[in-house]
């Protein structure tokens, strides 16, 4: 079936072809004659016009230059033909006329009576007799060639872009009082941009075809904010404002007035869109009475010494307003149109409540050393002052349970009076003189309470009060007032409950230092040992032993090891040889 199928259509395309060729046979001698007479009158023209002349029927921009010398066409031409003076420019209702000579536009008279002097004598003979021939029969058209500054044009649609443009207007929302009237909105507007590169194409277009008129390419442009949008906005403002709020907590209401959540309104931009924003600040200015009366700071537990022994100070707890919470409520609330709350109120427990003081009570003296405050080499009353007024600022000092106490943050604020103490190894007269005496005596009773001292320093020389290794220098530094490096004594609260110190001086002469805690079990026992002694130095070995309360051994060995140098004073060096060993004081 395939085969027949073929066949039949090649036949069919045969005759076709063959009845298409005795047509086609008939038009190309027609055809041919009807050339052979075109060919005969359009060469008769074409050796009746000279060489300066332009052919029968050639126009430019309407005027005839048929059988005209190029002179007599280019004078035709400049009379009649370039009459652009000026180009307006108009669309969207706006108009602008731009003078021909700020676009650089000047006529090419030469450039279009040469093409129109040219119709017919060039290219080859079929397109030469074609174009003689639609001269001889009709017109042949030729354009005006026009020169322009495309700078120029661009410039001037630029220009017409500052002039032309305008900025869209975005709508606004204003809150100036309470009540819906004072919110207004100001109504949006669309604004306008020039299409500079469009523009500036029509500009050319119009030139090049002499014409005055040039389409302004442009459109409007939309407001960010539009009206729409505002008024739903300042819907939202007036829900806020539609009444005064109720707020209640505790049995007692208060209010906040329109004018007050009006001064906290404000409507600002948020990603291109109008936000009802409230200040949290503004709010809570309303809401003073209410804090003032609902907030209790809770009130930590604490200790005393009383009756021999230390006493629990009762703590309190407190409530306190969720300002978050409750801000948060009020803004989202109110642009919805809320006008009751209930204020959110929470528990402000201490750190340290009562029941949790009298679980972890100093119950018991765990520590305690003594040094003599007189025979120091300043028996001044200045000196003893000085050690009342730091041991009074050490006394009932807390210390909780894992946490590090500075003596420097505790004794660095006080006022002191001058009294000796040791400068730049020399004996001098000082703010605070006596203070490294408080901390050696608190350093010692520390350790013998089973405490971790984490710093401390020895003094440059030997001390008569204190044996030699015992003791623990403080000097509290540029920060507080002084010269050089801060120096502190620190110690860590390794008991399971809080410990006070207690320190004074009493009738007997005597410095003490106490550390009370809960009974820990510990006994301790330190001493020191002379390693190398000299007119110039002296070396101390301190060595401490902690046993528990079953009398296992948890520590035992060297503490520190310490050299002393020789005092400077009036009479020259004072060798350490020379001061008095203090002995062990438990």
């Amino acid at each position: 079936m395939g085969e027949q199928a073929n066949s039949t259509n090649s036949t069919t395309f045969k005759r076709k072809y063959r009845r298409r060729r005795s047509r086609n046979r008939l038009v190309l001698l027609l055809a041919t004659a009807l050339l052979v007479v075109l060919a005969a009158v359009v060469l008769l023209g074409v050796g009746s016009t000279s060489a300066d002349e332009i052919p029968r029927g050639v126009q430019a921009g309407g005027i005839d230059l048929g059988g005209k010398t190029t002179g007599e066409a280019e004078r035709i031409l400049e009379e009649r033909a370039y009459a652009l003076n000026e180009v307006r420019v108009s669309g969207d209702g706006k108009e602008v006329t731009i003078p021909a000579s700020s676009l650089g536009v000047r006529p090419e008279v030469e450039a279009t009576v040469e093409n129109a002097q040219q119709v017919g004598r060039e290219g080859g003979v079929l397109e030469r007799v074609g174009e003689r021939a639609n001269g001889f029969f009709g017109t042949v058209e030729v354009p005006l060639e026009v020169a322009y500054s495309d700078e120029q044009v661009r410039s001037q649609a630029r220009s017409l872009a500052t002039q032309l443009d305008e900025e869209p207007t975005q709508a606004g929302v204003t809150v100036s009082g309470g009540g819906a009237d004072g919110v207004q909105v100001s109504q949006s507007a669309k604004g306008y941009e020039v299409d500079v590169r469009q523009t500036a194409a029509n500009i050319r277009g119009a030139i090049q075809n002499l014409e005055g008129e040039a389409g302004l390419a442009g459109g409007a442009t939309e407001p960010g904010i539009t009206t729409a949008e505002a008024e739903a906005a300042a819907g939202k403002a007036r829900n806020a404002l539609g009444g005064p709020a109720v707020l209640a907590a505790q049995g007692e209401e208060w209010e906040l007035t329109p004018d007050q959540i009006a001064a906290a309104i404000s409507v600002e931009p948020e990603n291109g869109k109008p936000r009802v924003q409230m200040d949290e600040q503004s709010l809570r200015s309303g809401l003073d009475d209410m804090y003032s009366s609902v907030n209790a700071k809770a009130k930590e537990a604490g200790f005393r010494f009383a009756d021999g022994g230390v006493e629990v100070v009762p703590g309190r707890v407190g409530q306190a307003i969720q300002s978050q919470k409750l801000l948060g409520s009020l803004e989202s609330g109110l642009l919805e149109g809320q006008r009751r709350y209930e204020v959110p109120v929470a528990k402000d427990v201490p750190s340290l409540t009562t029941r949790e003081a009298r679980q972890q009570r100093p119950t018991q003296m765990i520590g305690k050393y003594r040094t003599s405050y007189r025979g120091t080499g300043d028996d001044s009353q200045a000196r003893v002052n000085n050690l009342e007024v730091a041991g009074g600022a050490l006394t009932g000092q807390t210390v909780a349970p894992d946490e590090i106490f500075s003596v420097n943050d505790v004794l660095a604020p006080v006022d002191y009076e001058k009294a000796s103490t040791f400068v730049d190894g020399e004996k001098k007269e000082a703010l605070g003189g006596g203070l490294c005496q408080v901390a050696s005596t608190l350093y010692m009773a520390v350790n013998y309470a089973g405490l971790e001292p984490v710093e401390r320093h020895p003094h440059y020389a030997l001390l008569n009060y204190v044996r030699p290794g015992f003791d623990s220098t403080v000097w509290f530094g540029a920060e507080n007032g002084y010269s050089g490096q801060e120096l502190d004594m620190k110690f860590r609260n390794t008991s399971e409950g809080y410990v006070m110190i207690r320190e004074y001086v009493a009738d007997d002469g005597y410095l003490y230092a106490e550390v009370w805690g809960q009974p820990t079990g510990r006994e301790v026992t330190m001493d020191s040992t002379n390693l190398v002694e000299n007119e110039n130095i002296s070396k101390w070995k301190t060595t401490k032993t902690v046993e528990n309360a079953g009398g296992e051994t948890t520590f035992s060995g060297e503490l520190h090891t310490d050299t002393y140098n020789a005092l400077s004073t009036d009479h020259g060096k004072l060798p350490p040889d020379e001061v008095d060993v203090a002995p062990v004081n438990p």
